[in-house]
C-alpha cells in the first residue's frame, strides 16, 4: 500500500503545472551587481547581496510582475527586472538567466514495487 501511494504522489507532483513548481534566476544588473529569485505561485525569495531572503508577494501590475512587500519592489518583464526600495531604484537594468538551485539533487528514479500493487479499496 505504501509503494502504490508513493507512486500516486509521484505522479501528482509530475503532473503540476510549471507555475507550482519553484524556478530559480540569477540577474546581473547595472553597476555590477547581482541578486537570485525564486519564483513559485504568487510569490518570490528574493536574495540580496549580504542580506537574508525577503520573501515578497505578487500584487498588481499593469504589465510584467511586480512583487512587493511595501519597502521593496521587484518588477520583471521577460527576462528584465529592476527593483526599488523605498521609491529608490537600487538594482537596476537587470537581466536574468534560468539557474538550477544549488541544494537541488539529481531526481532519484522512481521505486519499483516488489510485490504486486492491489487495489487501494
Amino acid at each position: 500500500m505504501k509503494t502504490s501511494s508513493l507512486i500516486l504522489l509521484t505522479l501528482l507532483v509530475l503532473t503540476l503545472p510549471a507555475t507550482a513548481q519553484q524556478r530559480l534566476y540569477r540577474y546581473q544588473c547595472g553597476g555590477g551587481k547581482t541578486f537570485e529569485a525564486s519564483y513559485s505561485t504568487n510569490q518570490v525569495l528574493l536574495t540580496l547581496a549580504g542580506r537574508e531572503v525577503i520573501t515578497l508577494p505578487q500584487v498588481r501590475s499593469g504589465s510584467g510582475a511586480r512583487y512587493s512587500n511595501g519597502p521593496i519592489t521587484l518588477f520583471t518583464k521577460g527576462m528584465d527586472a529592476f527593483i526599488e526600495e523605498g521609491n529608490i531604484r537600487t538594482y537596476d537594468a537587470c537581466m536574468g538567466q534560468a539557474i538550477q538551485p544549488h541544494s537541488q539533487t539529481p531526481p532519484r528514479p522512481t521505486p519499483v514495487p516488489t510485490q504486486p500493487v492491489r487495489g487501494l479499496w
